[in-house]
């Protein structure tokens, strides 16, 4: 089954796919977090601190609530040159759909609630 990640008022990022390639984005961008050396070690060790989708995936009948920041910070992440070598390209492609996604909703809203529907 196919889910869109989209925000709580019902503006999609356009972005569908399985729920488990929003898994495989996540561990590759929990992975890349942790070999990180520019971060901080508490973002390190904890990358489910910058990782949001790790966090709208703990708990798929609930939303995650975040902010324009945060989703910045996810975004670069999943859109940079260590998560593409490290995901290989097919699913670097997602994730950078998934970052331009958003991106989008976080022009449009300083506060998101993220949930897959």
């Amino acid at each position: 089954m196919s889910m869109t990640l989209m925000h709580i008022e019902h503006h999609p990022t356009d972005f569908t796919v399985p729920t488990d390639t929003f898994r495989r984005i996540a561990d590759v961008a929990d992975s890349v977090i942790e070999e990180d050396d520019t971060l901080e070690t508490g973002d390190q060790n904890d990358p489910a601190r910058i990782n949001i989708l790790h966090n709208v995936l703990i708990d798929t009948e609930g939303s995650f609530t975040t902010n324009r920041d945060a989703v910045e910070r996810f975004a670069d992440v999943i859109e940079s040159e260590r998560f593409r070598k490290t995901a290989g390209a097919e699913l670097a492609e997602l994730a950078a759909g998934l970052g331009a996604g958003l991106r989008n909703l976080a022009a449009e809203h300083e506060i998101l609630h993220l949930t897959l529907t």
